[in-house]
């Protein structure tokens, strides 16, 4: 149940880092990135969560992105897991959504 609640919250900040992302307010981008990050760390040590490879490959996309415009690596790492954790927060909002419809 807490990890859930935990999802639902980095979920949120993980939103508002993009959105940080697209209006250039690099707090939200630290909020968003280091939620994102905590998250991952608590979902391998509590065992629900077996992979890291989604927040390796934002992380590599991020870090990418943040050298070709000559920002720090860390920030892109940041941008990366803000991303990462917006999109596979909807996507698992929506698989329930589709799960507990009735038809």
């Amino acid at each position: 149940m807490i990890k859930m609640v935990l999802g639902i919250i980095c979920t949120v900040l993980g939103i508002l880092g993009v959105f940080g992302f697209f209006s250039g307010n690099l707090t939200f981008i630290f909020i968003g990135g280091i939620s994102g990050l905590v998250e991952n760390i608590i979902g391998i040590s509590s065992g629900q969560q077996k992979s890291l490879m989604t927040a390796i490959i934002a992380v590599i996309i991020g870090i990418i992105y943040s050298s070709s415009i000559g920002l720090p690596f860390w920030i892109g790492v940041l941008i990366g897991l803000c991303f990462e954790s917006a999109i596979i927060g909807v996507l698992g909002w929506i698989s329930l959504a589709f799960m507990y419809r009735r038809f």
